[in-house]
């Protein structure tokens, strides 16, 4: 039987902008990557024959099943508030490369090519750069700063 794993608590969002974001983007995947697998589990079910074996997937789903709500309830209860952080971004490049990477869940290379930049490297500085400034209290790097 397949171990399930289950992470620490998630602790509450009040750490910092910077820690929610990576915290949403960290449950965003572990939730596409428990469908998956949720998916692949219900296979194996319908395909086992034996009782005894049929009892202990059915047992096993159902853990996963329930790992898998506290992730999702987890990762609606802090949606919200990234998508508030957000949304008060002002400049709508900076805005678009943080959507992507962190409600999306996209790669920096993807969220490099639906931004039509040629490097990956550039919005992850973009990102680095607005993050750095915004910790600083200055002011917020123009969107043309590449």
């Amino acid at each position: 039987m397949t171990e399930i794993r289950q992470k620490a608590p998630i602790a509450p969002a009040a750490r910092g902008k910077k820690q929610l974001l990576r915290l949403c983007r960290r449950l965003l995947r572990e939730v596409k990557r428990d469908h998956l697998r949720h998916t692949r589990l219900t296979a194996r079910l319908m395909r086992a024959g034996e009782e005894a074996v049929r009892r202990l997937r059915e047992e096993e789903l159902s853990a996963f099943e329930e790992l898998l709500c506290r992730r999702r309830t987890a990762l609606s209860d802090l949606l919200p508030e990234a998508r508030r952080y957000i949304n008060a971004i002002e400049d709508p490049a900076i805005r678009r490369i943080f959507r992507l990477y962190y409600l999306e869940g996209k790669s920096w290379q993807r969220v490099a090519l639906e931004c039509g930049c040629l490097s990956e490297a550039s919005p992850r500085k973009r990102h680095d750069r607005y993050l750095a400034a915004e910790a600083r209290g200055g002011r917020k790097p123009p969107a043309d700063e590449d």
